[in-house]
């Protein structure tokens, strides 16, 4: 004779129903977690390292002025626009040009390993090489830009599988941004000083 329960008509399983069925079968759901799990490690394991630095500017709003009426720079107010403005500038293909000039420089390679100075003439014209396009690509998708709306620090932070290249690109980062703002105070400095001297 075949007895069969009836399910209660709340439209779910009681409880010890369930652990019943989770009893009968443990050895079906033990072997399906013991899967899972070795399939995570197994994908940890094959995942290559990835390391990542950041780079930390903060912004002078100081007024510091040229001319006792008004100052050469305007400081940035805190508006989300501006500041936005800034973070935009840092993660622009402009800007990744002048860190991979300056990578290069350093005698990273188009993978991010370092190559030994007698190597460097050798890599440099290698036709093999990935073009600069790919190379900015690949910068540009490792990179972070970001402010956390309360005040004007900005936190550059890049993923790689080298500890060395993503701690490189990050200040690289950091200081190309810098030059840009050197050059922009020197230009105003210079037009006023022009002006001025008229």
């Amino acid at each position: 004779m075949i007895v069969s329960e009836v399910l209660p008509s709340e439209g779910g399983m009681p409880l010890s129903r369930i652990l019943s069925l989770l009893m009968n079968r443990w050895p079906t759901v033990l072997s399906a977690i013991a899967l899972c799990i070795g399939l995570a490690i197994l994908g940890y394991m094959a995942k290559p390292a990835k390391y990542s630095s950041e780079a930390i500017l903060a912004l002078d709003v100081r007024k510091l002025q040229a001319l006792p009426n008004e100052s050469v720079v305007s400081p940035l107010p805190q508006e989300s626009p501006v500041l936005r403005t800034e973070l935009d500038i840092i993660s622009s293909r402009s800007m990744a040009e002048k860190v991979l000039a300056d990578l290069d420089g350093q005698g990273f390679d188009p993978s991010g390993n370092m190559i030994p100075p007698e190597q460097r003439v050798a890599v440099a014209s290698d036709a093999s090489a990935p073009s600069d396009r790919m190379r900015i690509d690949r910068l540009l998708s490792n990179l972070d830009v970001v402010n956390d709306g309360r005040s004007y620090t900005i936190y550059i932070s890049y993923q790689a599988n080298n500890p060395e290249y993503s701690a490189a690109v990050a200040n690289a980062f950091g200081e190309a941004y810098l030059n840009y703002q050197i050059d922009l105070q020197t230009s105003a400095t210079r037009r006023v000083s022009e002006w001025l001297g008229g």
